[in-house]
């Protein structure tokens, strides 16, 4: 008797891969995929069994081959965002996709970490006076890409540490992506894809621990109910030091459970929250006396350049300073398969960032150094307290619809969809701090200056935004393809912001007649609206299986100083509306073998 199978078998969890053919080896791995073989041999009638013993001087009959192919955890083919429908290596875009497995290699427990996969990508938190920025201080080809992040699609806002206990893999588009995503960095944008239940039931738990009191774990629960049901749970908790700085601390926890409903079914739901609580102790960093390239501020200071650089551990701020977050997510999304090739998609997401900080550092200024003696060791500089007290809050809802079909002999891959997003921002007006002067050599940081305290000068913005898309590749042969799309956005922003009336210094506001000093006084209440078209064009050619050619141009636009809301108050003193632009041309050539390596030159 002969059996032969020709066709292609996909395990339950669609992670392996199992074909059979003929006259070809059949490997050891996989003799657990042939249990149906077995069963149709014993099952064999006798008649049967004479006839293949009478057989016996014959040809050896045909061989049952298996052959297995899993897919890559370290270089997945294909974005989990449904604009993006091609694989990896025909998008006609710079894209580099971390995997799940990727960031628990690396012990990646934040984005910032994550992000040293991608060339050209950085987080940078110098600032002067310790102006430090917190959180993901992302930087992608020199230009700010913190307001750039997203999360499933959905722009995340707030200047917080991104955990990836919750995370799948994290997708990176270089170049221009307001077509994508709507306003955006001219540089690129980063998505984040978070954990979703799965058919298959398991459990995952890490512990670590390292240096400068590093302690972290994790427990990632996926739990079937019935057929088509199932719930996942992600917890995660992380206390650590930072190595080589006195009183600098980080302590972050969080929790993300999730629920899906019609699993392998055309109608799916998914239900997923995400809380997250961080509590640091801030860094203002050290001066930079003695290091190359200081110069002493006056030359009444001249001896600091010679007096040897400070402590670098030493810590400039008070036992007051700190840096706290709350992040709290809840999203709903439903999937419909029209068929086949036709999916509807529809999210919608709340969310809100809450964070304040006190940090203190050192004022490096000639006027700001005490100098009680001629000994540079007796000499305190003064401190400045740095605040922030600040509420984000999204709110959006997305429906996307994704289909595949022909028309004549041409092949279409379309993506398009409607959004509707409203931001908001609450930024609390503070009550002026005035830390003591700390000693440069010997700092003193055993200090109580007392927490925040509001005193209603307020800023409020909010941002409204409508947009619509299209995208669509078009397979013109089986080498050549050509893809496009339009985005189109109409937004409208509210700011007002208020000042405390009869400070001193800089921006200081007189108050009104009858006004008490320290009263809130409103000095901005504008609003601006105006719509934004980005697009895209590109051309791909498939050399070979694994390398293929492309050209691609892309324009994104936001409006002046819309990066984030507080800087709105500039774009209402000087009254510019009109959009900035960033246009790209690539010509890039890709060698993607397996799709994993990446060669491209741009210009």
């Amino acid at each position: 008797m002969s059996l032969r199978v020709s066709e292609t078998v996909y395990s339950k969890n669609n992670k392996s891969l199992i074909k059979m053919d003929k006259n070809r080896n059949l490997p050891s791995s996989s003799f657990h995929s042939l249990t149906f073989f077995a069963g149709l041999c014993i099952g064999l009638s006798p008649v049967a069994q004479a006839v293949a013993a009478g057989d016996q001087d014959k040809k050896q009959e045909d061989t049952l081959v298996v052959e297995a192919a899993k897919p890559s955890l370290y270089a997945p083919t294909q974005s989990a965002d449904p604009k993006f429908s091609r694989p990896v290596a025909d998008t006609t875009r710079t894209m580099t996709v971390i995997s799940e497995q990727v960031i628990k290699d690396q012990g990646a427990t934040n984005l910032t970490d994550a992000l040293k996969n991608v060339p050209g990508v950085g987080a940078f938190f110098a600032g002067e006076n310790g102006n430090s920025t917190t959180g993901d201080a992302v930087y992608m080809r020199g230009a700010d890409t913190s307001n750039s992040i997203y999360i499933d699609g959905v722009r995340d806002i707030g200047s917080v540490t991104r955990d990836t206990f919750n995370t799948e893999q994290v997708e990176v588009i270089k170049g221009p992506s307001g077509t994508d995503y709507g306003r955006s960095a001219p540089t690129g944008s980063i998505n984040m894809i978070s954990k979703q239940p799965r058919t298959d039931s398991g459990i995952d738990a890490s512990a670590s621990v390292g240096s400068a009191w590093f302690r972290r774990g994790t427990l990632d629960i996926n739990q079937v109910i019935g057929e088509t049901t199932a719930a996942r749970l992600n917890l995660m908790g992380e206390k650590t030091h930072d190595a080589g700085r006195d009183n600098v601390k980080n302590e972050r926890y969080g929790v993300a459970p999730s629920l899906a409903f019609g699993l392998g079914t055309e109608n799916r739901l998914y239900l997923n929250y995400l809380h997250v609580t961080q509590h640091n102790t801030p860094d203002g960093g050290i001066p930079t006396i003695g290091l190359p390239g200081y110069s002493a501020p006056s030359a009444g200071t001249s001896a600091l350049n010679h007096s040897g650089k400070v402590d670098t551990h030493n810590f400039y701020g008070t036992n007051s300073d700190y840096d706290d977050s709350t992040t709290d997510t809840a999203t709903m999304r439903f999937e419909h398969d029209l068929n086949d090739s036709t999916t509807i998609r529809n999210t919608t997401r709340w969310s809100r960032i809450k964070q304040d900080y006190l940090m203190t550092a050192v004022m490096g200024g000639a006027s700001n150094i005490t100098q009680p003696t001629s000994s540079v060791d007796t000499w305190t500089w003064s401190r400045l307290a740095n605040t922030k007290d600040v509420s984000n809050k999204i709110l959006t809802n997305q429906t996307n619809l994704t289909s595949k079909f022909y028309t004549g002999s041409i092949g279409h891959d379309i993506s398009t969809g409607v959004e509707l997003t409203r931001e908001t921002q609450t930024n609390y007006g503070i009550a002026p701090i005035t830390p003591p002067p700390v000693n440069i050599y010997h700092p003193n940081s055993d200090v109580n200056i007392g927490g925040l305290s509001r005193n209603g000068a307020n800023a409020n913005g909010q941002t409204d935004t409508f947009g619509v898309y299209a995208f669509d590749t078009l397979q013109i042969t089986r080498e050549f393809e050509l893809n496009g799309g339009i985005r189109l956005d109409n937004y409208r922003t509210e700011y007002d912001s208020a000042t405390a009336c009869g400070a001193s210094g800089r921006g200081a506001v007189a108050c009104p007649t009858g006004v008490a000093k320290g009263s809130p006084v409103t000095t901005v209440d504008t609003a601006k609206s105006g719509n934004l078209v980005n697009w895209k064009a590109g051309a791909l050619y498939h050399l070979t299986d694994n390398g293929n050619v492309y050209i691609n141009y892309a324009v994104s636009q936001q409006p002046r100083a819309a990066a984030t809301l507080p800087l709105l108050r500039a774009e209402a003193v000087t009254a510019q509306t009109v959009p900035t632009s960033n246009r790209r041309k690539r010509k890039l050539a890709r060698l993607a073998p397996n799709g994993r390596c990446w060669i491209s030159a741009c210009c």
